[in-house]
Parts: C-alpha cells; sequence; structure tokens
C-alpha cells in the first residue's frame, strides 16, 4: 500500500487507544478544560520525561514560588490556546507567535523551576491541548 493511499488509515492506526502503539493513558485526557492536576503532569513522563514528587507537589502547594508562578503559567497557557486554530494552519509566523503568546510566558516561567525546560512545558500541555502545543 502506498503511503499517499493509505496514510489516513495508517495514522488512524497508528493513534488509535486500542492499538498498540499510543499511549493509552497519556492519550485520556479526561477534561480538557479543567485546571492541570498533578497526574496530567505525571503523565507526561510517558514520553520521556522524568519528573518526580519533587518536581510535582512544588506546582500545587501553596505560596507564590517560582513553581507556583509555573503552574499558573502552565493553567493561562491552557486556557489560552483552548481555541486558538490547529498548529498547522496558521500561515503566518507572527499570527502563530500571537497565538502561542501564553505558552510562550509559561515556557519562560521554567528558568526558575529546577528539572523544567520548554520541552517539559510541551510534554504536559501538548496531553491537553495536542492541536496548537506540538512536542
Amino acid at each position: 500500500m502506498s503511503l499517499k493511499n493509505g496514510a489516513k488509515d495508517k495514522l488512524d492506526r497508528y493513534t488509535s487507544r486500542t492499538s498498540g502503539y499510543a499511549f493509552n493513558t497519556y492519550d485520556h485526557q479526561g477534561d480538557v478544560d479543567l485546571p492541570l492536576t498533578p497526574a496530567d503532569v505525571l503523565m507526561a513522563n510517558l514520553l520521556s520525561l522524568r519528573l518526580s514528587g519533587r518536581d510535582v507537589i512544588p506546582l500545587f502547594a501553596e505560596g507564590d514560588g517560582p513553581a507556583q508562578r509555573l503552574r499558573v503559567a502552565l493553567d493561562d497557557a491552557l486556557v489560552a490556546l483552548r481555541d486558538v486554530a490547529p498548529f498547522e494552519s496558521h500561515g503566518a509566523l507572527t499570527i502563530l507567535e500571537e497565538s502561542v503568546e501564553k505558552l510562550t510566558a509559561a515556557d519562560a516561567a521554567t528558568k526558575s523551576v529546577k528539572q523544567w525546560t520548554e520541552v517539559t512545558v510541551s510534554k504536559v500541555l501538548h496531553r491537553r491541548r495536542p492541536h496548537i502545543v506540538p512536542v
């Protein structure tokens, strides 16, 4: 079968929650409009991260430290990206950059939080906003 004629079927099989290819737990999103939970953050470990309780618990603790500001930035990005057009549909780079402004802010918030990088942010947020946050 040529890729041109069978690409859609192949992609559907590859991304199916019932196949052996997809991370069924990671792909099961729950309510995508709720704020981020510790389980959402830990699910990103299925994409080769190595976050531990030491990296996750501070995000959800009381306070206004770097980890709590990162969690707020992650939640802000989830809200802002909810209705943004899919990543690949943006015709101009400037429009895409404006659309992902809150994602950029979440990336910047990682600078003060050990074990967190832009890659960590994308793997955590991609689960909830796969149409706009690439992995």
